[in-house]
């Protein structure tokens, strides 16, 4: 043992020699990770109509955290959607020298709702990362208004159009769908298709800005598992359907309505949807434009079968709200910002104390639930003379906490002046109450307190001077203890510093870096296993469709609309998880288009939308619409997608 021990100053290049070789395995494996710096931005679509939605995606490459732009357009309303990190590496040896690239960034997603229609410039997008400036290039939407026509119209209206802050207000959207002649009468049924209702894109469905409103899996419970037909609005789905991808049908309440167009007066059934909201803060508030698109049998034979379809499209005008401030004549000196009914206790803690000794007081300021609790600012105590002459008020900002939605606390610290102090006087808060349009003042009870002289401290109490020399008492244990001075050569220890070389010392060197070389190799498989998970889905898709239809083989009969429902669903999804698209649902003219946009021939696309609308004239006929009988719907729909995993669909799981 005693030869393999040795220091460094036998062997002086030996540590030089252990650092270096540490810091070119940890260079080695950083300067592997560089990667070019740079900015692309994508729109999900150029071209929409007004009240539709696209999403503009903001790849940064290069950057592991980059700052993220604050993105503003006018007449646009941009919501951010979050954004991930990326990372994906390759390994290459040439000739012996092996090489590791990693390209390594940032993705950011946005959604643009445009408020008018025109043609939109998307300017650049620019970040700064180490000095340098990058930026993209620049983007141009074209937003259209739907062309004019009498078969669907879509208005959002509300009460006024101003309110004053504390008010409820309620935006109203009337949907009207011109009614189904048939020999002279008006049919009483729902002039659209059950199995293809509208959908409607309704941007304040869920809520409206930071305005309050009611909780969204209450507000909707109405409108679900109702007899008569509904709408497809946004894109939520039933998680507890066959394959958790059918969209909710929302059954709104529906009068007979007759409006004057330009092409004459028509009856039309008018299905409206109402929701209310409270403003929290003055200002305006634009209410986004409601898109609707419907294919509607616009004629009819004289047994309710259509015999003409339209596509439609229509959508409402943007709506400005104004909320008008609180106001400032005869607002009292108390006023502390808050809107509806109020009332206010205080609580003292410790009401037995000494002249001089601090206290805590706390306010708390309850609501009813109509009230604006989050406009309530701290009252300011320093404002009340009957607790200014008795108190000193430390000018801290008090601690605030917020105890649920109806209830807030306000904590102060306080010092009584003089002994005679008895009590905290009643302390005022002003609010506004909206519904008498009137300021109205909440008072609490006043707290008894018992105020002492506080102690006195005498010469003799601070100063030694019973000797011929004062001394300090508080000075006096400096001579000893944790606060002693020590002084003199003893104290003084030599330092020695010798580096002994062991093969622990030489496993303490090396093992960190090759264990962070490792980690850096795993981390680059498992991301790259999990990089693609819509690879992964593209390539089960056929299995999965298969395996669905094999189940409803077993499970369902051929007359009963489960089983349509069922092949539907399991070619939708089929064609959904090798596009992979992110919409709920797929209408027959988008699957249409998406397979033909990848160079699926015409007679099979001809194939798979008359097999769709096999299953829809099936499960659903709509004023008599005639059922078309199938005997070996399940082997149609075998053979389709095993067609379509030979044409240049399938082969989409090899990108």
């Amino acid at each position: 043992m005693r030869h393999m021990l040795f220091s460094t100053r036998q062997y002086p290049h030996l540590s030089y020699l252990c650092v270096g070789l540490w810091l070119l395995i940890t260079l080695w494996t950083q300067t592997s990770l560089a990667a070019d710096v740079s900015v692309q931005a994508t729109l999900s679509d150029t071209a929409v109509y007004l009240g539709d939605s696209v999403v503009l995606e903001v790849r940064i490459n290069g950057v592991r955290d980059p700052e993220l732009p604050d993105l503003s357009l006018p007449n646009v309303e941009v919501t951010s959607e979050g954004g991930q990190s990326f990372s994906n590496s390759s390994i290459s040896i040439t000739n012996g020298r092996r090489s590791i690239t990693e390209n390594f960034g940032y993705t950011a997603r946005y959604q643009l709702r445009p408020r008018q229609a025109g043609v939109f410039t998307i300017p650049a997008i620019t970040i700064e990362h180490a000095g340098q400036t990058y930026s993209s290039r620049p983007l141009q939407l074209n937003v259209q208004a739907p062309e004019a026509q009498d078969y669907l119209l879509v208005d959002v209206t509300t009460d006024k159009p101003s309110y004053v802050l504390g008010e409820r207000v309620t935006v109203r959207l009337d949907v009207s769908i011109r009614k189904l002649v048939v020999d002279g009468n008006f049919l009483n049924a729902d002039p659209f298709f059950p199995n293809e209702p509208p959908h409607a894109q309704i941007p304040w469905f869920a809520d409206l800005g930071d305005w309050k409103t009611s909780n969204l899996e209450t507000f909707v419970q109405p409108f679900l598992n109702q007899q008569r037909a509904g709408f497809y609005i946004n894109d939520y789905v039933d998680q507890r359907s066959f394959f958790g991808r059918d969209r909710l049908k929302f059954t709104l309440p529906r009068q007979t309505t007759q409006q004057v167009r330009p092409s004459g007066t028509y009856t039309y059934f008018t299905y409206r949807l109402e929701k209310t909201f409270r403003p929290i803060r003055a200002g305006t508030q634009i209410v986004a434009a409601v898109l609707v698109k419907a294919n509607l049998p616009t004629l009819v034979d004289n047994r309710g079968r259509a015999r003409r379809t339209e596509r439609v499209i229509a959508s409402s005008e943007p709506l400005s709200i104004t909320v008008q401030a609180v106001p400032s004549a005869n607002q009292p000196n108390s006023f502390s910002g808050g809107v509806g009914e109020f009332k206010l206790t205080a609580k003292a803690n410790p009401t037995k104390l000494k002249v001089g000794d601090p206290f805590t007081v706390t306010l708390t300021v309850q609501g009813n639930p109509d009230s604006l609790l989050e406009t309530v600012r701290a009252p300011q105590l320093d404002q009340q003379p009957d607790l200014v002459k008795d108190f000193k008020i430390h000018t801290d900002p008090p601690a605030v906490n917020t105890l649920d939605d109806t209830t807030k606390t306000f904590t102060y610290t306080l010092r009584p002046r003089h002994a005679d102090v008895r009590a905290v006087p009643p302390i005022d808060m002003a609010y506004y109450n909206p519904v008498a349009r009137q300021f109205r003042t909440a008072q609490s009870h006043a707290i008894p307190l018992n105020v002492e002289p506080s102690a006195t401290l005498s010469a003799s109490d601070v100063v030694v001077t019973d000797t011929s020399k004062p001394k300090s008492r508080l000075g006096r244990q400096l001579a000893d203890g944790l606060l002693a001075n020590y002084t003199g050569p003893e104290v003084l220890v030599p330092q020695q510093s010798r580096l002994q070389f062991t093969p622990l010392l030489g496993a303490f060197l090396i093992v960190p870096p090759l264990a962070y070389m490792f980690a850096c190799l795993g981390q680059y498989w498992q991301r790259k296993r999990h990089a693609h998970p819509e690879r992964q889905r593209s390539k089960r898709a056929a299995r999965t469709a298969l395996a669905s239809l094999d189940t409803l083989d077993q499970q369902a009969d051929a007359n009963n609309g489960t089983l349509y429902a069922g092949v539907q669903q399991a070619l939708t999804g089929y064609i959904r998880d090798k596009l992979d698209l992110n919409n709920a649902g797929l209408t027959v003219d988008d699957i249409a288009h998406h397979l033909r946009a990848q160079g699926v021939d015409d007679d099979l696309i001809h194939q798979t939308s008359n097999l769709f609308h096999l299953c829809d004239n099936a499960r659903y006929a709509p004023g008599g619409l005639a059922v078309t009988q199938h005997t070996d719907l399940l082997g149609d729909a075998k053979t389709l997608v095993q067609r379509l995993e030979a044409t240049p669909l399938g082969q989409r799981t090899e990108d």
